[in-house]
């Protein structure tokens, strides 16, 4: 938890110098003029995002590794292209693994961790940061 209130900490610190283009969802609403929310409410969500990734991710993991696991010339694929040494550099590096990537979509494909359920709105609304909903 320490590192979460580090983490919003330094985070709530530097709202002015982020950059225009970050467009996740958490950012947009930070930038919104109508949101003004306390360090502690940003911890509370960051807490609630990271334990919802935790059984999605374990579960796409589970299968990554089992159909590489039955499939040996895949994996051999995979080993190939990650190299010997396992060190990345940063995002960059990570960006030339192809396959790795592909191999990771296609798992998403075959076995969803979260079933998909549309949904949508009876009525059109508006966001408190702006955004309309058809």
């Amino acid at each position: 938890m320490r590192a979460i209130y580090e983490f919003v900490s330094k985070w709530t610190e530097e709202k002015s110098r982020e950059p225009p283009e970050a467009d996740d969802m958490l950012s947009c609403y930070r930038r919104s003029p109508k949101v003004n929310l306390s360090p502690e409410v940003w911890r509370d969500a960051t807490v609630s995002l990271v334990f919802a990734g935790k059984d999605t991710i374990s579960s796409a993991l589970s299968w990554f590794f089992f159909l590489v696991a039955t499939n040996p010339e895949k994996e051999r694929i995979l080993r190939r292209e990650i190299g010997d040494d396992w060190r990345f550099s940063g995002v960059e590096d990570l960006k030339k693994l192809v396959y790795l990537h592909a191999a990771l979509c296609e798992t998403l494909r075959l076995f969803p961790p979260v079933p998909m359920q549309h949904k949508s709105p009876t009525n059109a609304d508006i966001l408190p940061t702006g955004h309309r909903i058809k």
